[in-house]
């Protein structure tokens, strides 16, 4: 179990090529709905961080200042509050600016998929083409998404041994992301340029398709190579100043 636990993200990605292979041979998936299920994998990242970042900011604002922990010396507690709420939102917005930019490359090759191999011009027709596999993709990439997100989670806190309770407890992942973000997005970029660019309604999706498994390889070298790790405090002090 202790292998289980150190190689947690390993073992999940395992299971998302799995399930791949698994759909695309076995259960008649498409070319799209393997790459949009293959992308969600990808997508997990950012959403797990989305929702932290959200809870934290939300006990750190909010809560902080309706307990009064948080107060200012030139405001009365109820202007606190009110202020902090509208921090809150603010942050909010620009975490679902971030998460956006992955959501948008999801949606670029999904979308593509069914307005070039698909010929959907509209809502009306992509409605048409939608079926009973494309919900069984995305039902099944929603429970793995849940198992994804709890094992963030105790990472997070198993990570966290300072028991900060700033944005600070991220960075012992933060390379580890960072690398991971890098790979995917330039990666995405370039494979749906290519695709659209050498591929007829035939071929379509094979370049992504490719490009999703070979960026599944290069996340797990990540996480073997840059390992999330605590912190010492110190690290932590450095990085305030």
């Amino acid at each position: 179990m202790s292998l289980l636990r150190e190689y947690y993200s390993l073992f999940i990605n395992g299971i998302w090529i799995v399930i791949t292979l698994i759909g695309y041979f076995f259960w008649s998936w498409d070319i799209g709905q393997t790459i949009l299920f293959l992308n969600v994998s990808f997508f997990s990242l950012f959403l797990n961080h989305y929702f932290s970042l959200c809870e934290l900011t939300y006990k750190n604002t909010v809560i902080a200042s309706i307990k009064g922990t948080l107060k200012h010396e030139d405001l009365s507690q109820p202007l606190v509050i009110i202020w902090q709420i509208f921090v809150f939102v603010f942050n909010l917005f620009l975490f679902t600016f971030a998460l956006a930019i992955s959501l948008i490359i999801t949606g670029a090759i999904a979308g593509s998929f069914f307005y070039k191999a698909l010929k959907v011009n509209d809502f009306s027709q992509f409605l048409e083409k939608w079926d009973g596999q494309w919900s069984n993709v995305i039902l099944v990439s929603g429970i793995i998404l849940v198992f994804e997100f709890l094992g963030f989670r105790r990472d997070l806190k198993k990570l966290n041994v300072h028991e900060m309770k700033d944005w600070n407890i991220f960075l012992p992942m933060i390379k580890n992301t960072k690398f991971k973000f890098n790979a995917y997005f330039w990666g995405s970029i370039v494979a749906i340029i290519i695709d659209s660019l050498v591929s007829d309604f035939k071929t379509f999706g094979y370049v992504c398709l490719l490009w999703m498994f070979i960026c599944n390889f290069i996340w797990s070298y990540i996480d073997v190579r840059f390992k999330s790790v605590p912190l010492p405090i110190e690290a932590y002090h450095e990085e305030e100043e």
